[in-house]
């Protein structure tokens, strides 16, 4: 269980103040005084809020009220509920580095399918867009091909492989398998190398993909 003053230091780790990570944990700027300052327990809920906070940015607790930076730059979500961690990782980033987002599914309805909150993830994604230096654009064999945020283009209709996606976004490469008892299964690496080659491939396969048929009731 953590305590305030691991939660004080990984704080000053981050270069948050309380504020900061109030707003990223989704809780009140005086409970996490309270915290730090022995003033009040935390329960569970707080406690997962505030770990996911700083696992986000790669600020892991350890024993014997340790602080660290995750050992490497390899983060693997599994099942739905960390699928929904995933997205608070690619919307922490984007918020903070900008960048243009590139994603290439098999069917994009899978990913919709597995997120908790659908209409958080496209608020959130809207408001994104309304910054310049932020764009999406996704390829997909299948899907409903409509979003307030994203442009589109379909896989050609011979495409056949297995239900997987890619994100491509700042340094980031994010590789998803919708199969197996983990569904879906995020591999996420920082690596600015990888990256850019994903972003290279994602570039050839959009200028050979076709215009997406028009989204239903249009």
């Amino acid at each position: 269980m953590l305590d305030g003053k691991q939660v004080r230091a990984a704080r000053v780790f981050a270069n948050w103040d309380a504020e900061e990570l109030a707003a990223r944990a989704g809780l009140h700027k005086e409970s996490i005084l309270n915290i730090e300052r022995g003033l009040s327990v935390m329960r569970g809920d707080t406690e997962k809020k505030i770990v996911r906070a700083f696992g986000i940015v790669g600020i892991e607790f350890i024993e014997n009220q340790g602080v660290r930076c995750k050992p490497n730059d390899v983060q693997i979500f599994k099942g739905a509920a960390q699928f929904d961690d995933f997205y608070d990782f690619i919307y922490d980033h984007l918020k903070h580095h900008g960048s243009e987002m590139c994603v290439s599914v098999t069917d994009e309805r899978l990913l919709a399918k597995y997120r908790t909150d659908p209409d958080l993830h496209r608020r959130r994604m809207t408001e994104l867009k309304a910054k310049k230096d932020i764009s999406f654009r996704v390829i997909a064999a299948e899907g409903e091909f409509k979003s307030d945020y994203a442009t589109y283009k379909r896989k050609p209709k011979n495409h056949s492989a297995a239900p997987t996606s890619f994100y491509a976004f700042g340094d980031c490469i994010a590789l998803i398998s919708f199969v197996g008892q983990d569904a879906p299964k995020v591999v996420l690496v920082q690596d600015a190398a990888l990256a850019s080659a994903y972003k290279e491939s994602f570039e050839i396969a959009w200028v050979s993909a076709e215009k997406p048929p028009k989204p239903r009731g249009k």
